[in-house]
């Protein structure tokens, strides 16, 4: 009997949470973990990609829950509020009822049985006001306990999706599909131009910049140069270093595991090569080869200047959130994008490459234009390589976070 009681307490209260729809994934996501395990290597773009709709679906459910949730938050503090306010009428009304009563015994025979009469009904109507209000806080209370248990049940679908695809990049991504510029091509309207006045200085974009059509002027310059190296980043970790990934298999740049949309911020002044905008945030999965170069998504190019010593840096997989235009000079610490999880990549992260420049600013914006070439000159078919233009470094030697 005991059994029976708790079982049918656990399938309510599993109803109420929303167990019965979130648990919509579980068939689904069951066939495509043993996927990931078995699958062969040509099927293992359609998994990832079934694997990152169920993750956008997960996100939007999340989202609409935490709305719900901060609803019911709201709510909840108003009838708390008045739930005092009615409260304090009640005892000072009840304070009085005991004055009244006082009064009539010391007044007798003559009494008070009017005006006890009709603040008995007042404090009648306060006491079932104050239940009514206890009541239904009580009911956001409990609808607060449910919320939350039904976020850590689509939290827990969410890693296993970042499990799975993990598995997966695990099995097969042996290179970083940002390596492959034979395949695709540059849009020459998202590269620096050469051929207007260059855009005020610093002039960061608090909205997306649909066109990025700017352009660099003929004296090409960095304003300034930086004392130090700074950061890109006030969160996250490095999930895959240089220059291989920890399962083996090359990897020419640092991964920095990012939640969507945090910011990436300019390392040291600098100067915009390359920004493109063209994909959706968080439509990444192994194998989708959108963007320049092949599989970056959207992707930013800059070139920045630290102790008068000239660096370039690349950054692939953003959101389509780049707050930067090409030819534009930013400041050391500007926001320059949003991080994503756009092109060949299985979860929010940023891909970073460095390379230390060996001609002068002109030179290597005028290599640059003839191609986009994101490996200036260095290639991409293996680590720590050199070019007349720059030389290929470790992206941890230089970048904290």
């Amino acid at each position: 009997m005991r059994f029976s009681r708790f079982f049918v307490c656990f399938f309510l209260l599993i109803s109420l949470t929303g167990f019965q729809e979130t648990s919509n994934y579980q068939n689904e996501l069951e066939a495509l973990e043993r996927q990931a395990m078995d699958c062969k290597e040509q099927q293992a773009a359609q998994v990832s990609q079934s694997l990152q709709e169920i993750r956008k679906e997960i996100l939007k459910d999340m989202e609409s829950v935490l709305n719900k949730a901060d609803l019911n938050d709201i709510e909840l503090k108003e009838l708390k509020e008045k739930k005092s306010v009615t409260h304090h009428s009640y005892e000072r009304l009840k304070k009085q009822m005991a004055l009244y009563l006082m009064q009539e015994q010391s007044m007798y025979p003559y009494c008070l049985e009017g005006r006890i009469l009709n603040e008995g009904k007042d404090l009648q109507t306060l006491y079932m006001h104050q239940k009514q209000l206890e009541e239904k806080c009580s009911q956001k209370e409990k609808r607060k306990v449910q919320f939350q248990l039904e976020i850590q049940n689509l939290q827990a679908y969410d890693k296993r999706v970042d499990k799975a695809q993990n598995t997966l990049k695990e099995r097969f991504q042996r290179t970083d599909g940002y390596d492959q510029p034979v395949h695709g091509q540059h849009d020459p309207q998202k590269t620096i131009q050469g051929l207007q006045d260059l855009p005020v200085f610093g002039s960061i974009h608090s909205t997306k910049n649909d066109s990025h059509f700017s352009c660099l002027a003929q004296d090409a310059s960095i304003t300034s140069t930086s004392p130090y190296w700074g950061k890109v980043s006030d969160q996250g970790y490095i999930s895959a270093g240089t220059w291989s990934y920890p399962h083996g298999g090359m990897h020419l740049g640092m991964d920095l595991a990012l939640a969507l949309y945090s910011n990436i911020y300019a390392p040291a002044n600098g100067i915009v090569l390359y920004a493109d905008t063209s994909y959706n945030s968080n439509d990444g999965y192994l194998g989708n080869m959108e963007g320049w170069p092949y599989g970056g998504g959207n992707t930013l190019c800059v070139i920045v200047s630290i102790q008068e010593k000239l660096y370039a840096l690349t950054f692939a997989h953003l959101s389509n959130t780049i707050y930067v235009a090409p030819g534009q000079q930013f400041s050391q610490g500007d926001v320059l994008a949003l991080s994503g999880n756009s092109g060949n990549s299985t979860g929010g992260h940023t891909h970073i490459e460095v390379f230390e420049l060996h001609a002068s600013l002109e030179q290597e914006v005028s290599y640059f234009q003839q191609g986009a070439d994101f490996s200036f000159g260095c290639g991409w078919d293996a680590p720590h390589t050199q070019s007349i233009w720059a030389t290929r470094i470790r992206p941890e030697e230089v970048i904290t976070g």
